[in-house]
């Protein structure tokens, strides 16, 4: 392939972008972008995967295909259009992002671009710091499903149409965006849903995350070097477990868990005095 963007806007045989079993793919660090005007598929079962992908047509509706995992080795961008993860029968297809992942084109209406991860594991950006991992954009749809994911760190924009739905599985945050130190940001003004998923915070340092009060359901902190910080009053609707490291406040704030609140690291500074709140369904 070119070092710089192939464009494909068709298909062969409903694939848009193909390479078999025993083919060999070079990519030479460039960007295949697809704008077909209807569902399509790309299969890698060859050697080789894609660098950069993009998607960029407000009709396509793109399956990742290959038999067990499909990877982009840079950076995935869905501009326009979807993208989807392919599970046929009881195989499951795993979507590995090692770059960073962005949904939508930062401007217009809601549901223009969309990451629909059906019931599969997904790795975006694992243990990047260099910046967030998934930027979900004003027109950008996550639809997590129901697989375990592994993703470095998310941003969902402060805008309503900036939409991000997490697996009601497991989503574990091993990276953070180091620029601004949040392994997690959830903009105000965003469109959050927790999933009644899990959310597993493995970073090893220090780092923030915030909801604006927006609830999560499940939160665990399980790194024996995390100290994370939480911004704003924070609700969790469910369980809080400190497996290990610790979790306090930023800036005296109220922390409320519906649920059971269960430490074997450490919850709460330990060198100053608090005025927060703390509310828990069991400690």
């Amino acid at each position: 392939a070119t070092s710089g963007t192939t464009t494909v806007t068709s298909e062969n045989a409903s694939h848009a972008f193909r390479c078999s079993g025993g083919g060999t793919f070079t990519n030479n660090d460039g960007t295949l972008e697809i704008q077909t005007a209807a569902q399509t598929r790309l299969k890698m079962n060859g050697t080789g995967n894609v660098h950069n992908l993009t998607v960029n047509h407000a009709s396509c509706q793109l399956h990742m295909e290959s038999d067990s995992s499909t990877t982009v080795e840079g950076n995935l961008t869905i501009t326009a259009g979807e993208v989807r993860t392919y599970t046929e029968g009881n195989s499951q297809r795993t979507l590995i992002v090692t770059g960073r992942t962005d949904i939508g084109p930062a401007s217009g209406s809601a549901d223009q671009a969309t990451l629909t991860c059906s019931d599969s594991p997904i790795s975006l950006g694992s243990g990047r710091t260099s910046s967030y991992a998934l930027i979900v954009n004003q027109g950008g749809t996550f639809a997590g499903g129901s697989g375990n994911h592994t993703i470095g760190s998310i941003e969902t924009k402060n805008n309503s149409n900036a939409k991000c739905t997490l697996t009601s599985g497991v989503t574990t945050i091993d990276g953070e965006n180091a620029s601004d130190n949040y392994a997690l940001s959830i903009e105000a003004n965003s469109t959050f849903d927790d999933g009644n998923g899990t959310i597993t915070i493995t970073f090893a340092g220090s780092s923030r995350i915030r909801f604006n009060s927006k609830p999560v359901y499940n939160l665990i902190i399980n790194h024996a070097s995390a100290t994370i910080e939480y911004v704003g009053a924070t609700t969790i609707d469910n369980d809080l477990t400190v497996t290990a490291g610790i979790f306090r406040y930023n800036s005296f704030n109220n922390l409320t868990v519906t649920g059971d609140v269960s430490v074997t690291g450490t919850l709460g500074h330990t060198n100053v005095s608090t005025t927060s709140n703390s509310t828990f369904g069991s400690l």
